[in-house]
């Protein structure tokens, strides 16, 4: 009888590491998508903020996280495909999402202030 893995804190776990790879790669994985989201982090809020200034009515809600998303998700498919990250999508996908929602209410924000 076969075991389904547990479910434990971000990530599935099982006795041979995340999603059965390893130690290794999931540290190389970590390690990278740690400094990936630092930097990223940096260059979507000065984008954000460039985007929404020349923006108006409703595509300076939209396009500004829009872009965000498709641009951090491309580089973190991109880098970790480079470096032999297994699970990809289960690797990026709580960081793409967290830096989305991050983008929409930043931009909400900076679009509101500039209206008043």
């Amino acid at each position: 009888m076969s075991r389904a893995p547990a479910l434990s804190g971000c990530g599935r776990r099982d006795r041979a590491g995340l999603y059965g790879h390893g130690a290794g790669p999931a540290a190389l994985a970590g390690l990278a998508q740690g400094v990936m989201s630092g930097l990223l982090t940096l260059g979507l809020k000065r984008g954000l903020e460039a985007m929404a200034e020349r923006l108006s009515g409703p595509v300076a809600y939209v396009l500004p996280p829009l872009t965000g998303l498709v641009l951090i998700g491309a580089t973190l498919s991109a880098v970790h495909r480079l470096i032999g990250t297994p699970e990809i999508a289960a690797t990026i996908a709580f960081p793409l999402t967290l830096s989305t929602t991050y983008a929409a209410v930043y931009t909400a924000l900076i679009v509101r202030k500039r209206a008043r």
